[in-house]
């Protein structure tokens, strides 16, 4: 006889898993449906569902740490679960940059005190304030970067094929999570470092995703306060 707790447990395990499984059914938008922001973000909203479900049940390491023989392996889940979670980072980078990259706080903020005082103007400033002239520079040549990439476009065709490409790690990695709760994955250690062995590749060799990794590594670390200087 199952008592009424063991049912709602068990009620509550099948939920979930109905949940989970239901976030591999996503599809991504044809190529033309990129022309507009509104298809591509709600094609990167559903390459997240597979996150979000590894996070319903604790991510990687939770599930790790439910296995004796993988208890040790921990580091390994967390770097899996972060990777995942920076990839889904860099396709929404991608899609909210289709049609260019927005100068951030500190391009628009050099550019403007650039256009304001000049750039020896803008030198002399910053020196006041205490910055290095390495770090003055640092700063210019990147304003200078990021106003290039306010122009920088995406084809809407390619974009789409890196996000076709990339729904298949999404899927493995939701799969392995699935695998491990109903303790049925077979090698899930092998599993889970093939697949972040590949995903690392796949971010480096993919033309638009390093792009991006590329792109989001050149902003560098600021502080604009103007009556203390910093950094």
């Amino acid at each position: 006889m199952i008592c009424p707790r063991q049912a709602a447990a068990y009620a509550l395990v099948l939920f979930r898993r109905a949940l989970l499984a239901a976030a591999l059914c996503f599809t991504v938008p044809t190529p033309a449906a990129f022309a507009g922001d509104a298809p591509c973000a709600r094609a990167i909203q559903h390459m997240g569902k597979p996150i979000n479900a590894v996070q319903e049940l604790g991510g990687l390491f939770v599930l790790f740490d439910q296995v004796p023989a993988l208890s040790n392996h921990s580091a390994l889940a967390i770097q899996l679960d972060s990777r995942m979670r920076e990839f889904h980072n860099i396709l929404s980078y991608l899609c909210d940059t289709l049609k260019g990259v927005p100068l951030n706080e500190l391009a628009a903020y050099v550019t403007r005190k650039v256009d304001e005082l000049g750039e020896e103007g803008f030198r002399s400033k910053q020196r006041v304030l205490g910055r290095s002239g390495k770090e003055i520079q640092l700063w210019i040549d990147y304003a200078k970067a990021a106003s290039e990439m306010k122009n920088r476009t995406l084809d809407a065709s390619r974009l789409k094929k890196t996000l076709d490409e990339s729904a298949p790690y999404f899927d493995r990695y939701l799969a392995l999570a699935l695998a491990l709760e109903s303790g049925k994955a077979s090698p899930p250690l092998e599993q889970a470092q093939t697949l972040h062995r590949n995903v690392t590749a796949f971010l480096s060799e993919s033309p638009y995703l390093a792009l991006a990794l590329q792109e989001k590594a050149q902003a560098p670390y600021w502080d604009f306060d103007e009556n203390h200087g910093g950094s």
